[in-house]
């Protein structure tokens, strides 16, 4: 599983989901969506760290992410869809640590 960089709680950052390697080849992605559950910590809305919507740009999908509490983990999980019709995901962790 992927990580991310750690984010502090005051921040906020893109944070970029590359599905180039799971791309056929003159497939696109069509569409995505991103989840967050919390993985350590304490934290009754984790889907708050997300930010909006997440956008698609060329293979990648980013998504606005925003600082919780010091020491939480959340696990994402991006689902994106191809113009092929294929579903494809990539999950990754993140960590909120003051002074990152």
């Amino acid at each position: 599983m992927r990580r991310f960089p750690p984010l502090d709680p005051a921040a906020r950052r893109v944070l970029a989901f590359n599905f180039t390697a799971d791309l056929a080849p003159g497939d696109t992605l069509s569409g995505a969506t991103v989840t967050a559950a919390l993985q350590a910590g304490s934290d009754e809305t984790p889907a708050q760290i997300l930010v909006g919507l997440p956008a698609i740009d060329g293979a990648r999908v980013l998504q606005l992410a925003t600082g919780r509490a010091d020491d939480n983990a959340y696990t994402l999980k991006c689902i994106a869809s191809t113009t092929a019709g294929e579903v494809l995901t990539l999950t990754a962790v993140i960590t909120m640590q003051e002074g990152a």
